[in-house]
């Protein structure tokens, strides 16, 4: 019966544990465009984290949304560090404060910014 009771327990303790899901988004970032790249970041991001690549880098970079129970789009903002130029803009889309991708790839070159979803999550 104790054997029972306590493995009734530990149950109970992982399954809230496991419940409890650490919200974040995920990006592959490729700077492409010829140019470093300072002060780059996506929100929404609980963290406001920002970070610099330098030309021809490719980062993982996750943000925080944990704070967030809205629908809306991401906005990636950088600056160009030989120009100091601001580049901002609009992409994809989250549900309810979570990303509803695997991931989300952007690529950055010159004059645009490309972003490519993907979806396959198993």
């Amino acid at each position: 019966m104790k054997l029972l009771k306590n493995s009734l327990g530990y149950l109970f303790i992982i399954a809230t544990l496991y419940s409890c899901n650490y919200n974040e988004a995920k990006f592959i970032i490729t700077n492409n465009s010829g140019f470093n790249i300072d002060s780059l970041r996506i929100t929404p991001d609980s963290k406001k984290e920002y970070i610099s690549l330098k030309k021809g880098e490719e980062v993982v970079h996750y943000i925080e949304m944990d704070d967030l129970n809205s629908d809306g789009s991401y906005l990636i903002c950088f600056r160009n560090l030989d120009t100091k130029a601001t580049t901002k803009q609009q992409f994809g889309y989250y549900n309810k404060g979570s990303q509803i991708e695997k991931n989300i790839m952007i690529t950055i070159q010159k004059d645009t910014i490309l972003t490519k979803s993907n979806f396959n999550k198993f």
